[in-house]
């Protein structure tokens, strides 16, 4: 949005409306809180890792620390999904997978977080396997996520229904 507001060329508007708009009042409020906001974001999350590193260095340098080797097994530098980083984190979807299955057994479909579940659940089933449904490296993620929030129950059921046997 930042980078949006500050071109000289925007994608939506003609030149003419971008330019009107680029000396308005209200262009300057939104860019200030803008600003504004990302200062404090970015200020607030390194204020988390900082305490976070300050916790993970105490925990893994505790000798003889059977956790600490577990999380250094999964932790990696380079982000790399090692073997056994993929066998956690598949095992994590499927136990995950079945509690929401069993939860949304038991929810009415009357009951106002029952569409919130089934998206929870084709979240999860894309988890599993993401490049069965994400199959273009140019897709449009905000568009998916628009579209997601559009479908009804029945065709959030019948994407998920077939993959976990609902």
């Amino acid at each position: 949005m930042s980078d949006q507001l500050v071109s000289k060329n925007p994608d939506k508007f003609d030149r003419e409306t971008w330019g009107r708009y680029l000396i308005s009042q209200e262009y300057k409020k939104i860019l200030t809180v803008t600003k504004n906001d990302i200062k404090h974001t970015e200020d607030f999350y390194l204020e988390i890792y900082k305490k976070e590193k300050q916790i993970i260095e105490k925990e893994l340098d505790q000798p003889d620390n059977k956790r600490a080797s577990k999380i250094k097994q999964v932790l990696d530098v380079n982000f790399d999904q090692n073997p056994f980083f993929q066998q956690l984190y598949q095992q994590v979807v499927q136990e995950s997978l079945e509690i929401i299955k069993t939860t949304i057994k038991q929810t009415k479909e009357t009951d106002s977080v029952y569409k919130d579940l089934l998206q929870l659940g084709w979240f999860l089933v894309i988890c599993l396997n993401p490049y069965l449904e994400f199959k273009d490296i140019n897709m449009d993620f905000n568009q998916f996520y628009e579209e997601m929030q559009t479908l009804t129950e029945a065709q959030l059921l019948e994407k998920i229904g077939k993959r976990l046997d609902l």
